[in-house]
């Protein structure tokens, strides 16, 4: 036979024979002294998940309010967010939601604000999205009611004097409310429920493009009205 420990000679008994016998192990390559053992659960962690958010608009002066949220299967994440602009708070209401805040300041205005939200599991696994937030600042009185509302005045249209729809564009409150034919002329952060955006576009949701026999209004004036409505609609 093989004698593949020749030190092996006589009989070793006791603490001596444990350490001889270690001795060997690590020698042969049996063991793995000193490494820690981990232990990984079935499947591995599963990162928390985040509602996604999108670009965003706010305007000038008015506030704005987002919440986040966030699920994980094991455990309530932790909210926070980062690139905070100045006078901006998030809170995070510890059940998988948060309330971001901001009233923006005139010196924001037509800026782009990147802020980041992130979740956070309990193993500290997280997930991120960075939002861009776009600051307007025009609104109803400087914006609406000069460059698009004054379209809708010629003699038999929208003006409150002469109506032929029950709708006028006279103030903020009648150009928001909509006319007898469709309500919703306006839904504050929704284009595609405001009656009054469809309208004024390509293919409205009934009857013909307005302003009527007039040509269609510059898609620069559109693209504004449509993020005053993703805005909320600001009145002043």
């Amino acid at each position: 036979m093989t004698q593949i420990y020749p030190i092996l000679k006589r009989p070793i008994r006791g603490v001596t024979a444990l350490l001889l016998l270690l001795s060997l192990l690590l020698i042969s390559g049996c063991a793995d002294i000193g490494e820690p053992i981990q232990s990984v659960p079935a499947g591995g962690n599963v990162s928390p998940v985040l509602l996604s958010i999108g670009e965003r608009y706010a305007a000038v002066n008015n506030a704005f309010v987002l919440v986040v949220s966030a699920s994980d299967s094991e455990s309530t994440p932790t909210l926070t967010a980062m690139n905070l602009p100045a006078t901006a708070t998030f809170v995070d209401s510890g059940n998988g939601r948060g309330l971001f805040s901001w009233t923006p300041m005139p010196i924001f205005a037509n800026s782009v604000q990147a802020v980041t939200f992130v979740a956070t599991d309990d193993s500290m696994a997280s997930v991120s999205e960075t939002v861009a937030l776009n600051v307007i600042d025009y609104t109803f009185n400087n914006f609406v009611s000069p460059q698009v509302a004054t379209h809708c005045k010629d003699p038999g249209c929208h003006s409150s004097a002469d109506s032929n729809s029950g709708y006028s564009v006279d103030s903020y409150t009648s150009f928001i409310a909509g006319g007898l034919v469709a309500g919703n002329g306006i839904i504050p952060k929704d284009t595609s429920a405001s009656v009054v955006f469809q309208k004024l576009g390509m293919s409205p949701p009934f009857a013909s493009p307005m302003p009527l026999g007039a040509g269609r209004l510059p898609q620069s004036t559109l693209d504004s009205l449509a993020r005053w409505i993703l805005a909320g609609a600001p009145e002043f």
